[in-house]
């Protein structure tokens, strides 16, 4: 494997992991809308 695709593949697993999912973005989302409560309410 070459250093550049080692490179590219080592970015793409971290910008993955850093990126929230629907749900995280659906709770974070009902939070700023309704409150921590309707946030909490999801979980």
């Amino acid at each position: 494997m070459s250093l550049e695709l080692y490179a590219a593949y080592v970015l793409a697993c971290i910008v993955i992991i850093l990126v929230p999912g629907p749900t995280v973005t659906l709770i974070i989302a009902n939070s700023v809308r309704h409150g921590s409560r309707a946030g909490l309410a999801n979980v």
